[in-house]
């Protein structure tokens, strides 16, 4: 070949290459114009706001029946809320036949004797029988406790009831289901004092104390009743109640430190007033037995909460500082939770319908672990907590390292890097679980070997606008739980149903 020849055709294949250099730049641009665009998204069917929604590209569809609510009968059985929203798709919800709530079967199985000490006893419909540890206890049946006897009782939902010496309740209604899908939990207090600690509950769950005299309607509090004939005293020590007369519908709220008193005689007043020092001092006496305050204390040196990386990524965390072990379990949001909840099978589905309450109710009764606090996060969340902590160092290996363009080994990675970093073995689940499980362990290592110092401000600004029940002064007390020890050990697997 003479040198024209060859002149022509290195001309053609520079020519062919700037073609296909500014047709792959080309391509990218797309691309990356695709990755900011808004699509059109519509929704119809039993959703709070059907319509049509302009996401970005790469929104879940998760995501944007999050925006248009769920309602209780929505159908989402046969929506795949963990893909990705397509340009122009038409999501269509249907109708359910029944409101979606938890199974009161379930949660009622779970109503069982915590410690019983002393003369205590169970009258059903059988006859009486001596209350033993771990029994159940049934509705309509009465709780009898005598002069050196005291008992408490664990709900479906880890919430408790401790009855005293000398006193008689009744499990009037253990989660019993009526027609608009609300659960009921009462109690009716026939002579004696108790003591509850009840968990903040779903929507759908309502619980309610009785004495002849009294109805007390709770969200989520601790109390105490105490009752005798001429009267019904209820103080509160955390929370808020709302109070009245039996058989009356009016209510009145009782806050935190105050105290309301039902008198028999319908010609007295109810009388709301703040807690006195003996109030305070008659209530913190025998708050609980000696067996149950062992057990009390020793569950309270165990911190377990919950971070929801909604909506692929479920963990359930336990901080045990006597062992030293930090044990983190991925639930996958695609469980099965359908011996739990009406209406819907996956886990992830049902924080749609009821949020983080109805969520952690669920994950509690899978778990049969009490569940102290929460944290929802999604991408944008995720990203700002990594990047408020000043990244996170992981260990990039080879083939990762050269995907994302870096060096391999150990190095710390802002929230853009930690993203593409997980993203990088997308395709392959197993791989991609490993690397969020690496992200969650660095995050754990940043704190157990003191790089970061966490203040209550620091906290308070890493859970600003994010949806969580974590305070700032909790947040301190567990990071001081943390440093007081350096020999930590983070275990992190798949939660393996018991």
């Amino acid at each position: 070949m003479n040198w024209e020849k060859r002149l022509v055709w290195g001309l053609v294949v520079l020519l062919i290459a700037v073609f296909l250099f500014f047709r792959l730049n080309d391509w990218r641009d797309v691309k990356k114009k695709n990755e900011l665009r808004e699509i059109p998204v519509t929704i119809e069917g039993i959703v709070r706001k059907p319509g049509v929604y302009y996401v970005p590209y790469g929104t879940t569809k998760f995501e944007v029946l999050r925006v248009a609510g769920v309602l209780p009968n929505s159908d989402l059985n046969d929506v795949d809320i963990y893909a990705q929203a397509e340009s122009g798709e038409q999501i269509n919800v249907g109708k359910l036949e029944q409101d979606v709530g938890l199974k009161s079967e379930e949660v009622a199985k779970a109503c069982q004797i915590n410690y019983a000490i002393g003369d205590v006893k169970i009258k059903g419909e059988k006859g009486v029988r001596k209350a033993e540890k771990d029994g159940q206890i049934k509705e309509g049946e009465t709780i009898i406790s005598g002069k050196d006897g005291s008992v408490e009782i664990r709900l479906g939902d880890e919430s408790l009831v401790d009855l005293r010496a000398d006193g008689e309740l009744v499990a009037t209604s253990l989660y019993k289901a009526s027609g608009d899908g609300q659960l009921s939990v009462d109690f009716t207090l026939l002579r004696g004092r108790l003591w509850s600690f009840i968990k903040p509950q779903p929507a759908n769950i309502r619980w309610k104390f009785y004495t002849a005299h009294l109805v007390a309607d709770i969200q989520g509090t601790e109390i105490e009743i105490d009752y005798t004939n001429d009267r019904s005293i209820l103080l509160v020590k955390k929370g808020l109640v709302y109070a009245g007369r039996k058989g009356t519908e009016k209510r009145l709220s009782v806050m935190e430190g105050q105290k309301v008193v039902v008198y028999g005689d319908l010609q007295k007043e109810i009388a709301v007033s703040e807690l006195t020092e003996e109030d305070r001092r008659i209530a913190g006496q025998d708050s609980v037995s000696t067996g149950g305050r062992d057990r009390l204390q020793a569950e309270s040196a165990v911190r377990r909460f919950v971070f929801l990386l909604v909506p692929h990524y479920y963990v359930l965390t336990e901080i045990n500082p006597q062992s030293g072990a930090i044990t983190v379990n991925r639930i996958m949001p695609t469980t099965n939770v359908s011996d739990y909840v009406e209406g819907v099978n996956d886990l992830g589905k049902v924080y749609l319908y009821g949020g983080i309450r109805l969520t952690v109710s669920v994950m509690e009764r899978m778990t049969r672990k009490r569940i102290e606090k929460f944290a929802v996060l999604d991408q944008s969340g995720m990203r700002k907590t990594i990047d408020r902590i000043g990244g996170v160092t992981l260990d990039v290996d080879y083939e990762t390292a050269e995907k994302m363009g870096l060096r391999h080994g150990l190095q710390k990675l802002t929230s853009e890097k930690v993203e593409s970093f997980v993203k990088t073995a997308s395709k392959d689940k197993s791989l991609s679980f490993e690397k969020q499980d690496q992200v969650i362990r660095a995050i754990f290592n940043e704190i157990v070997q003191s790089k970061l110092v966490l203040t209550k401000i620091l906290i308070a600004q890493l859970t600003t606008g994010i949806e969580t029940d974590i305070e700032p002064s909790y947040g301190v007390e567990l990071y001081d739980v943390m440093r007081g020890r350096s020999d930590w050990k983070v275990d992190i697997a798949p939660y393996m149903a018991n």
